[in-house]
């Protein structure tokens, strides 16, 4: 995930770098030919039109190799494709009921992990699953979000929980990370 978009800013980067070589390398050699600029030696104005072909090629083959991302939109996307608020309050409890704490745990901030290791926080989810996730309001105010849910858990008793209210979140470094379950309540059935 953080790899596919670390992937796609060196793209972008790269993309753009050989974008302003051959731009640069173009003036030149077209300031040469009008005679603006003067070359002592012949030689380096034909070393410009190889390295103008060059750069072509280069630019053609990894654009089309989709090895290059000109596209800052594309890498935005990329970047903001981490999800939405709801969008990580499911993922969070989907990878919850799928066993997959260490994943789950990647979708909490900072501050909360600060507060609790993986291994706390693996004992604590240990007993539970999630049958059902239900969002049905989302607030962003800044780098703050709110996303009201509707859980309904289970143990390996069998014993069967609703849970409803808002979980918190915060942007971190681009992502949506949850804050806050605290104000999520019980109602036993």
């Amino acid at each position: 995930d953080v790899t596919m978009l670390h992937q796609s800013i060196i793209q972008l980067i790269i993309a753009y770098t050989l974008v302003g070589a051959f731009i640069f390398t173009v003036v030149i050699t077209c300031l040469s030919l009008v005679g603006l600029v003067k070359f002592a030696d012949k030689k380096q104005q034909n070393r410009l039109f190889q390295t103008i072909i060059v750069e072509v090629a280069v630019i053609s083959v990894t654009f089309f190799g989709d090895y290059l991302k000109f596209n800052p939109s594309e890498v935005e996307k990329t970047i903001r494709e981490d999800f939405s608020p709801s969008d990580v309050v499911v993922k969070y409890y989907f990878e919850l009921n799928e066993n997959n704490l260490s994943l789950a745990y990647g979708l909490l901030s900072k501050d909360f992990k600060r507060r609790k290791s993986l291994a706390e926080y693996e004992i604590n989810y240990d007993f539970w699953g999630i049958g059902h996730v239900k969002h049905w309001d989302e607030r962003i105010i800044g780098d703050f979000a709110e996303v009201d849910v509707n859980l309904r858990c289970f143990n390996v008793d069998g014993i069967s929980e609703n849970w409803f209210g808002t979980v918190d979140l915060v942007r971190e470094e681009f992502r949506w990370r949850i804050s806050s379950m605290s104000r999520l309540n019980r109602h036993n059935q």
